[in-house]
């Protein structure tokens, strides 16, 4: 193999591990959201599902009774108890 076939090879997988594990965070984001906000929605999105690798990730939460927030704008006791859990998570 020659280092561009080597190194497409590494990109393609590096993709395909990246999207799986970021498939799997999703789900479990969403589930620890859900169990610290009663009826509360949490999202995990890449911004450019084309570029994986390269692509920001955004985070939208929505506490129940509330609109759909950007994790920055979750209220101070909202983020301690979030990151606490996510602490426990990780």
């Amino acid at each position: 193999l020659d280092l561009r076939q080597t190194i497409a090879r590494l990109d393609g997988e590096a993709r395909r591990l990246f999207c799986e594990t970021f498939a799997r965070a999703q789900e479990k984001f969403g589930e620890v959201f859900k169990e610290l906000f009663v009826d509360g929605e949490a999202e995990l999105n890449m911004e450019n599902p084309d570029s994986p690798l390269e692509t920001d990730i955004a985070i939208s939460v929505r506490p129940a009774g509330k609109r759909a927030l950007s994790l920055t704008q979750l209220s101070a006791g909202e983020k301690a108890t979030f990151q606490k859990q996510l602490e426990t998570i990780v």
